[in-house]
């Protein structure tokens, strides 16, 4: 009898053992699982982040590079948006993005040096055609991370 004793005992043991070890795989994989959805959802909120800043940086590019008369938009609320939809590219963009961003917002700040000062119309014509080729770069780079996004 003692031995039928002992055998329900060790069987007890290892079934209580083999509850907690359970237990403790269950809760790990519990952990891994909440800490890969967190990252998926950073992921996405940098990733919305990014999209907003595209946006904006496309849009404030736009007002800045045609102006139009009666605009709502003045051209220094414009500068200053373009500059911090720069910064937001740079901060959550690939590398790529940026630098197409960076160069197109060195372009657009240069025609607007021109256009506040008194250039003759070549100078303007040439800045005008540079800031069009880095806008054009940097909207294919953007289009493209965009479409990748999607």
């Amino acid at each position: 009898m003692t031995l039928q004793l002992w055998l329900i005992a060790v069987v007890a043991i290892v079934g209580n053992l083999t509850t907690v070890v359970s237990g403790l795989l269950s809760g790990r994989h519990t952990m891994r699982l909440a800490l890969r959805i967190r990252d998926i959802d950073r992921r996405d909120a940098r990733q919305g982040r990014y999209e907003d800043a595209c946006v904006q940086f496309l849009s404030a590019a736009r007002v800045l590079r045609s102006p139009q008369d009666g605009e709502s938009v003045s051209q220094e609320t414009a500068l200053a948006e373009l500059r911090r939809a720069a910064t937001r590219i740079e901060l959550y963009g690939p590398k790529a993005s940026s630098t197409a961003v960076l160069t197109a917002l060195d372009r657009i700040e240069r025609l607007q040096q021109l256009r506040d000062g008194q250039p003759s119309g070549k100078e303007v014509a040439e800045a005008q055609s540079r800031c069009d080729g880095a806008l054009d770069a940097a909207r294919s780079v953007l289009a493209v991370d965009l479409g990748d996004a999607k």
